[in-house]
């Protein structure tokens, strides 16, 4: 679609005439004090704002179909360039995708006669984003992470999968084509735990010149070869030799500053891949590269972390990472960790959290 996208500005904060659709603004006067808030997300972000413009652009991205397929909107530009995909709320509970999909919406839609190539902006996991603008609990925002199976963690062959009905495999499906059509795939997504912003590098070697730029230092590499199952991001660009798949974690979830490293990483990026005609960014000296070298699994429900290891510490071989009836768990090597939570899994078919090799800087 190479025409102007009729994507729905947002409204000033103290202005709740034209949005008197969302359900928690009934009382709404034009503060936040001025509010009774009745779901996690309300009390959890700092202005009315947010919370308006995250609930606009995903209600906007439901609404929207591509040949027919719900949650996709493809950007045409006026001159020929790349492919670019750029994927939010894999997981229900992490907003800031629908930060960057505001801004790629409401300003870069707006002007196609600037942009090279196509943009698709699509919300991965539509039913479990729904239940976490319902969730009225932070334990129900954070079981809203996925519907059925984690979309992060799917089979290897999704195609060949027509007996699983579970909501994230039909979906994945249903966006395999589109997914197909990405030159550069990019998946936003953000963490639990307080901590930096970190570049997920996917595949062999992570295309430095499409980052370059982006407020983050720390990359993670190799994580998509340690982990069960396959990311939604292993089928962008499948079947095109050149295809990139980057991740980013933006920060932590629902803070205004991990919106703003979302939408910052995505005009990097857009910028960088030639989308814009801006020369691409120079700046960024160098890395911290952490590669997964393996990840923690407990054998039976018995077992705990003996903590929860906060994103990136550093912990010597012979440490013990967790107990339960059997053998303690041990880090075999000296290690940093990485993505864990909590101190017992939701289930035991994840993983626990992930060791990394020791930081390398580049």
């Amino acid at each position: 679609m190479s025409e102007k996208i009729e994507y729905p500005l947002l409204p000033d904060s103290k202005d709740v005439s034209s949005i008197d659709s969302f359900r928690f603004l009934d009382t709404l006067i034009g503060n936040k004090a001025a509010v009774s808030p009745s779901t996690h997300l309300e009390r959890r972000l700092e202005t009315i704002s947010e919370i308006l413009a995250l609930k606009n652009v995903f209600e906007y991205l439901s609404r929207s179909t591509y040949e027919g397929i719900p949650g996709v909107v493809r950007i045409d530009g006026r001159q020929p360039g790349p492919t670019v995909g750029i994927t939010v709320c894999t997981h229900g509970n992490e907003p800031a995708g629908l930060a960057a999909a505001n801004y790629v919406l409401s300003e870069v839609a707006s002007n196609t006669q600037d942009i090279a190539g196509t943009i698709f902006v699509v919300l991965n996991n539509i039913r479990a984003t729904e239940s976490y603008f319902k969730a009225e609990t932070a334990e129900e925002a954070r079981l809203a992470r996925f519907a059925d199976v984690n979309m992060n963690r799917l089979p290897e062959a999704v195609q060949n999968t027509e007996a699983d009905t579970r909501y994230e495999v039909l979906r994945a499906r249903e966006l395999q084509k589109v997914w197909a059509q990405f030159d550069i795939g990019f998946d936003i997504h953000s963490t639990t735990q307080d901590s930096d912003p970190m570049i997920i590098s996917m595949g062999d070697q992570l295309p430095v010149s499409l980052v370059r730029g982006m407020p983050i230092k720390k990359i993670i590499s190799n994580i998509d070869e340690v982990q069960i199952g396959k990311p939604s991001s292993h089928y962008y660009g499948v079947g095109k030799s050149s295809a990139h798949r980057i991740g980013i974690e933006a920060g932590t979830h629902e803070k205004t500053e991990t919106f703003q490293s979302a939408v910052r990483c995505t005009q990097v990026l857009l910028q960088n891949a030639g989308v814009f005609s801006a020369e691409a960014s120079s700046s960024n000296s160098g890395y911290d590269e952490y590669v997964v070298m393996s990840s923690v699994m407990f054998p039976n429900s018995s077992y705990e972390l003996v903590r929860v290891f906060k994103d990136f510490e550093f912990v010597p071989k012979g440490t013990v990472l967790a107990k339960g009836n059997g053998f303690d768990i041990v880090a075999e090597n000296d290690c940093c960790t990485l993505f864990a939570s909590k101190i017992k899994p939701s289930s035991l078919q994840e993983e626990v959290m992930f060791l990394t090799k020791p930081v390398r800087v580049y």
